[in-house]
């Protein structure tokens, strides 16, 4: 290899240290660390779109907004937000003008599955904590959608206090409402769900973020391909999601692995993916070292070429998926 390319791929090694320890979650210190999921109108829910939100969270204090689409003191300028209250219990609002609160405190320094559903009609609010229906009640929502940035781990971008200190790995949003069944499916491990989680082809799916990218500021999101951006100081961990098995706590989750390589690698920005014969038909993206996607598309062959040659010189991430299995790995081009 190339020196100067042997020092780069150290370099992003170093950086991704520099940015935490390198794994498939997201963890955030309740100081300054937040995401940027962007402004699509998709993200929100109103008296006229009805959507769920599932997310695997394990904190480590109380209080803290989870996910949010909100602007403090602005009704007209709110969507909704799911945050930590002080007393442990999970809140949730719609415009600001009431909110709900579970009945049950979350527990600290444990892997949670949260799924909140928020009905159009009427405002109609279920919080299930691990599968478990912990409270139904109304909550106030606005007719029309306003502009605003959905965020993870804070009410908004501007926000000094209230952020989340914590782990987040998996963030779902849904279209519609989840049905009690829906519910219990994505708590257990089934044959309907690829690690108890929807698939991103899944007909009801809006938008999935499994923070697989491991390293860098951005995080994709599999449904739309759009990207997210992760405040410079926000932490990778291998503390990743212990979610599902067939009970409600103790949950264990299991990313099932294949066969999938890259060769050469190194290379000139021309080489082949080549994987198992079932699994043809899996979606892969490549980003570069930043998380910026670079090309996305579906393997239609066992030995499937790539060109990257116009491509700067450097370490680019592979990920192949489908409803069973994700595989990531990284490729060197010099």
């Amino acid at each position: 290899m190339n020196p100067k390319f042997f020092f780069a791929a150290l370099a992003f090694l170093f950086g991704t240290i520099l940015l935490g320890q390198p794994g498939p979650a997201i963890h955030t210190d309740g100081v300054d660390d937040v995401i940027d999921m962007g402004t699509s109108n998709a993200f929100a829910v109103s008296s006229s779109q009805s959507r769920s939100y599932l997310v695997d969270f394990k904190p480590q204090s109380y209080g803290g907004f989870l996910v949010s689409r909100y602007q403090n003191g602005s009704t007209s300028g709110s969507s909704f937000f799911i945050t930590i209250n002080p007393n442990g219990r999970i809140g949730v609002a719609g415009n600001g003008s009431n909110a709900i609160e579970s009945n049950n405190a979350v527990v600290l320094n444990q892997w949670q599955r949260l799924i909140v559903t928020i009905d159009a009609g009427g405002g109609i609010t279920n919080i299930y904590l691990n599968g478990v229906l912990d409270k139904t009640d109304a909550i106030n929502l606005n007719s029309s959608i306003p502009t605003r940035n959905l965020t993870v781990g804070t009410r908004d971008l501007s926000a000094t206090a209230n952020l989340y200190d914590g782990s987040i790995d998996n963030l779902i949003i849904w279209n519609g409402v989840m049905t009690p069944a829906e519910v219990s499916v994505f708590n257990s491990s089934g044959t309907l769900s690829a690690n108890c989680l929807p698939y991103a082809a899944y007909p009801q799916m809006i938008a999935k973020w499994s923070f697989e990218e491991a390293a860098g500021l951005y995080t994709v999101d599999s449904v739309s391909l759009q990207q997210g951006t992760l405040s410079v100081n926000t932490l990778w961990t291998n503390d990743t999601s212990t979610i599902c098995t067939n009970s409600n706590i103790g949950l264990t989750s299991e990313k099932l692995d294949y066969e999938v390589t890259t060769q050469p690698n190194p290379n000139s920005g021309l080489f082949t993916i080549k994987v198992d014969q079932e699994h043809i038909g899996s979606s892969y993206q490549i980003l570069d070292n930043l998380g910026r996607l670079i090309e996305k598309g579906i393997i239609r062959e066992p030995s499937q070429d790539f060109n990257l040659s116009d491509k700067p010189k450097g370490v680019y991430r592979i990920q192949v998926s489908n409803e069973k299995a994700i595989k990531t790995l990284n490729v060197v081009i010099q």
